[in-house]
């Protein structure tokens, strides 16, 4: 009995480590983020052969298609990504996201306030990733989400940047590199 369960347990693992990807952790870099003043790493970490998670982290520099804002900001983002092809780490898949970003005004955008901004997002993007060396990889995706934002003061609510309150699209592309 002893042994049946030492043989089974060894099967086990021989058949884990067959389908376990070779490097099943990814840091990446969004390649368009400095294009709107971000630096934007992800780190993406293999569920199983078709699943992913994956975290991302943000902060937002002030410049903004070509001009300095008086504004910082940070995000986070976690992301469950399913491979369609089921090949974890290259191939179409389709990622829910849930996003919280908050901002800080380095002036006050009225007299009688500064109140930090507050974003949630949920959202989808659908993409393709692929190996475009051993350990290197490359994707792209796009795809709808939704933002609310969270300010105090009303003239924020309604006059702040519009890509942070209501619909917009989410669109991005990483290099990465397996470990």
């Amino acid at each position: 009995m002893f042994l049946v369960g030492i043989s089974s347990a060894q099967q086990r693992k021989a058949l884990r480590a067959e389908t376990e990807p070779d490097y099943p952790h990814i840091i990446k870099v969004n390649l368009f983020s400095p294009l709107i003043g971000t630096v934007n790493v992800h780190y993406e970490k293999a569920l199983s052969e078709n699943s992913s998670f994956q975290l991302e982290g943000f902060y937002f520099t002030g410049q903004f298609m070509g001009q300095q804002l008086d504004i910082r900001g940070i995000g986070l983002t976690a992301n469950y990504r399913y491979y369609l092809s089921k090949s974890f780490p290259s191939g179409w898949f389709a990622q829910p996201f849930i996003r919280y970003q908050k901002y800080w005004p380095l002036i006050a955008f009225t007299a009688r306030t500064n109140d930090d901004i507050q974003v949630g997002t949920l959202g989808m993007v659908f993409g393709y990733q692929v190996l475009a060396a051993k350990r290197l990889s490359l994707d792209i995706f796009a795809g709808p989400m939704y933002s609310k934002l969270f300010a105090n003061d009303r003239r924020v609510s309604n006059d702040f940047i519009p890509v942070f309150n209501g619909p917009w699209l989410r669109f991005g592309g990483t290099l990465g590199f397996l470990f």
